[in-house]
């Protein structure tokens, strides 16, 4: 049984429920009747009862355009690539401290330090680019 028609036998029974005395028979009776009255009404306004897939992860919708954090951040580009700087972003603290101090539009995240602490090699490319794009 799909979660849709699920929620609609649960939905059928507190209905049977509330307008039945305590008779057992009389509460499957009714809730059956309700329930084959909402699988009807779905079918007459032609909404599916099967379950819908949704991406996981991320927003739901949007249909791509940007995001609140993706707005923040200075574009440059770097090898074919277009990453956003949210160095600024993070003093500010616009975004948090945890996010990416670099994210690519290919879906990349870079950090300035590594989780000893230490200089991310891969940054100072970065960092290069996206000081030299801020100055144009």
């Amino acid at each position: 049984m799909s979660r849709t028609k699920s929620i609609l036998l649960q939905v059928a029974f507190k209905e049977a429920a509330k307008n039945v005395g305590p008779d057992v028979n009389e509460v499957e009776t009714l809730t059956l009747k309700y329930f084959e009255t909402l699988i009807a009404l779905h079918s007459s306004l032609n909404i599916s009862l099967e379950e819908q897939t949704r991406p996981r992860g991320g927003r739901q919708g949007g249909g791509g355009g940007p995001t609140g954090t993706t707005l923040l951040g200075q574009e440059f580009n770097l090898d074919g690539d277009t990453w956003r700087d949210f160095r600024e972003a993070k003093t500010k603290g616009k975004v948090k401290a945890n996010f990416p101090d670099f994210k690519s539009a290919s879906g990349k995240s870079v950090w300035m330090y590594d989780k000893q602490g230490e200089i991310n090699d891969e940054a100072a490319a970065l960092v290069k680019a996206a000081d030299v794009s801020a100055v144009f």
